[in-house]
């Protein structure tokens, strides 16, 4: 049976990125991110090609931070049907 709610329960109040405030700041931050990268463009384009090379070795150590770390016991590494890492 569904039970009705307590009267005596008021709504939580609003996040802060609910409130006029809240909504005017995320507005002034995009904005001021959009000028930004607009102003800089020719100087953040050209770390693009960085950003990527860096992304890939870190993208490999948080994807497999536990594959081939040696903790695992010899019943577990056994009876594993995952798949190995290999390069």
């Amino acid at each position: 049976m569904n039970a009705p709610m307590p009267r005596d329960r008021s709504p939580a109040p609003p996040t802060f990125f609910r409130t006029p405030l809240g909504i005017a700041t995320l507005f002034a931050l995009v904005l001021g991110g959009v000028v930004l990268f607009w102003s800089e463009r020719p100087n953040v384009l050209s770390w693009l090609p960085w950003l990527l090379v860096l992304a890939c070795p870190l993208l490999h150590v948080f994807m497999h931070r536990h594959r081939g770390s040696g903790e695992t016991s010899e019943t577990e590494h056994t009876e594993s049907t995952a798949p190995t890492h290999r390069h």
